[in-house]
């Protein structure tokens, strides 16, 4: 999986607690909040209690995370299931349409591309966006390298 060189965020090489939110937060929105509230809870499991880490430190600990996990799938779980309960802000185990743009919305990404990644998402058209439909486009935006696959914006557009 590449990452983004963090450097870009801090010209310190450093990794604050609000860098890695990679967005300012908005604290009007409800369901806004509960995305937030997921990212701080990760971030608390890569930096601890500290509020800033090198970005060696970061990619350490992305490591550590890694290697601590038995098996491929095991750790392909552990990812999916965190950023699919960011998304599942009532805990009832389906995203809504509402839920996908909350989280867009705390990425600060614009709701047109979150009714589109939603859609291609919800494969069986029912209106909701299953465990199963989530790791589907998941894995397909983390693992695959063909730059027309259908999930390529499943965090939003990329940026150049």
């Amino acid at each position: 999986m590449a990452t983004a060189p963090l450097t870009e965020f801090n010209e310190e090489s450093d990794v604050s607690c609000r860098d890695y939110l990679k967005f300012e937060l908005d604290e009007t929105c409800e369901k806004a909040k509960h995305v937030i509230d997921k990212c701080l809870h990760r971030w608390v499991g890569i930096a601890g209690n500290k509020n800033k880490i090198t970005e060696d430190e970061y990619l350490q600990s992305i490591h550590s995370l890694t290697i601590q996990s038995r098996s491929r799938p095991e750790l392909y779980h552990g990812f999916v299931s965190g950023d699919f309960k960011m998304m599942d802000i009532d805990d009832d185990g389906i995203v809504s349409k509402d839920e996908h743009v909350a989280f867009f919305y705390g990425l600060k990404v614009p709701k047109q591309f979150s009714n589109e990644m939603f859609d291609i998402m919800d494969t069986d058209k029912n209106g909701l966006i299953t465990f199963e439909e989530f790791a589907e486009g998941f894995l397909e935006f983390w693992l695959t390298e063909d730059p027309n696959n259908k999930y390529n914006n499943f965090y939003g557009p990329l940026v150049d």
